[in-house]
């Protein structure tokens, strides 16, 4: 009867143990937030574009570095990944060189859904974007006045692609 009873426990802690490395492996599969720059992309209109570079830039006396910045009348378009739903953006411009304001507009499978007017020496969070069930996303920038966008960058700080965490048992 010991006998029986111990392996009635083995075989518990086994099936448990299996479950449990079963359920692990499907979290996982949860995936990261990705970048922007991970993303393949298209460009949308001659220039520059969105140039990929790490800078330190100093607004309101800190220190922000930025990886991704854009000048006036750019666009690009980018490929969504499967199961991206959430784009958060930081963004900042410097006021050295009196730059003029810029304005992002952002696209979701060719529809206008989000826009901003990044303003020189301040720092600003565009409000979280659903992705959701989204094959592309644009973006554009243009200047917000007639003049004085020649020095004008955008930077960003964030620009990431979220992804919806899978649950055990939702697939």
């Amino acid at each position: 009867m010991k006998l029986s009873r111990l392996t009635r426990k083995l075989l518990t802690i086994g099936v448990l143990s299996s479950l449990m490395v079963m359920w692990g492996a499907e979290v996982a599969l949860t995936q990261r937030p990705i970048s922007v720059l991970d993303l393949s992309c298209v460009v949308t209109k001659e220039g520059y574009v969105f140039f990929k570079e790490t800078k330190d830039i100093s607004v309101a006396r800190e220190i922000y570095t930025a990886f991704l910045g854009s000048r006036s009348d750019r666009e690009m378009t980018c490929k969504l990944p499967p199961g991206a739903t959430l784009l958060k953006l930081d963004y900042l411009m410097t006021d050295v060189d009196d730059p003029a304001p810029l304005k992002m507009t952002i696209w979701l499978d060719g529809n206008e859904q989000a826009n901003f007017t990044a303003i020189p020496g301040k720092v600003g969070t565009m409000k979280p974007l659903d992705l959701t069930n989204r094959r592309s996303i644009a973006f554009a920038t243009s200047c917000a006045r007639a003049a004085n966008c020649y020095n004008s960058r955008l930077w960003f700080i964030k620009a990431q692609i979220e992804f919806t965490p899978t649950s055990p048992g939702s697939r």
